[in-house]
Parts: structure tokens; sequence; C-alpha cells
């Protein structure tokens, strides 16, 4: 298997993602260039993803609702990207595919992810994370005295965030149990 986990050499992501069916898997949107496939994270028209670089860590983070009716985002798997530039903009193709890339038309392609292989509501949900590494999940919060509400409304409305190597390194703890409980697949984008 490859290695998917942080070098800590990179910017770390989380991207978050729309309500899923919480009985589906990970939501990865798979295109074609050319005869190429590719897996792609998608950005509003007015969020470029202009600081994403190459071989930056990023995991990905979908929303559900909870047992009790609450929206949760839980983290599905793990993966490096490709660096953004100014022709990462969606294809006519891909938008007839895919009608919702006319309002998310920037993308970054995914390098490789690494899937955990269970629907969605079984994986690591953010809020565990929050509660484990508190302030220091995010990189805007780190080192801060915030309470858990605090730093869970500052991923409120955002696409994507920077998370610390202290949330980084639990994350991927967590994965790796997931990972060995249920399995893993990992994608690749062929450039």
């Amino acid at each position: 298997m490859a290695n998917i986990k942080n070098t800590n050499t990179n910017t770390i992501w989380i991207k978050f993602e729309g309500p899923q069916n919480e009985n589906g898997f990970a939501n990865l949107h798979k295109v074609k260039n050319g005869n190429k496939t590719w897996y792609i994270l998608n950005y509003t028209k007015t969020k470029r993803p202009s600081s994403v670089s190459d071989g930056d860590e990023f995991f990905l983070a979908e929303g559900i609702t909870d047992s009790r009716g609450k929206n949760i985002q839980v983290i599905t798997g793990r993966g490096h990207l490709y660096g953004f530039n100014d022709n990462n903009i969606s294809f006519e193709s891909w938008i007839k595919e895919y009608n919702w890339m006319e309002y998310r038309p920037w993308y970054v392609i995914i390098k490789d992810f690494e899937r955990i292989d269970t629907p969605i509501k079984n994986c690591l949900s953010l809020d565990k994370v929050l509660l484990n590494c508190r302030s220091d999940t995010y990189e805007s919060s780190f080192g801060q005295n915030c309470s858990f509400e605090e730093i869970k409304r500052k991923h409120t409305q955002k696409i994507h965030m920077k998370l610390t190597s202290v949330s980084s390194e639990f994350i991927n703890k967590e994965l790796d149990k997931l990972a060995k409980k249920y399995g893993s697949t990992v994608f690749e984008s062929e450039l």
C-alpha cells in the first residue's frame, strides 16, 4: 500500500464536503481527462484554492446527520494533493456529468487517497478530534484556550482549513485503527 500518512513537510488540510449518505462511502469525484482518470476536490467560484501546494496532505470530512438529528462532520480518509494552478477549472464535459460543478468549478487533483472501507457513519467524527486536540486542532487556534464550542464554530461555512501536526498525528492514529478494523482502498489519479 502507498504511504498515505503525512511527512510533515507540507501544509495539512481538512477538506469539508456537504451532506452525504451516512450509509455510503467516501464521496470521491472521479473524472476523465482524455484517457486518464483523476480524483478531484472541488471549490466554489469564490474560493479558489490557490494556497494548495504539491504534496500537501488532506483529510476528507463529510457532512452527515447523526442519530440525534445533528449535522456532524466525519473524516472518511486521507491523502495527498497536486498543487493548484489557474488552469484548474472544470471542463464542460465534467459539468454535464456533475451539474453542481458549475457552482464549484475550481478543483485540485488528488494524488492519492486512502478511503476507509465502511459507511461514513462508522468513520472518525470530527468532534472526537476537537475534543482530543482542542485548540491545537487548527492552525488558526493553535496554542489558544478555546472552548469546544468556539473550536467547533471555526469550521462553520469553511470549505477547507489548515490543521496542525498535533491533530494530523491524532487523526492518522485513529484512521490506522479504522483501516485495521474495516480495511481501506487506495485511489490514485493518473497524470
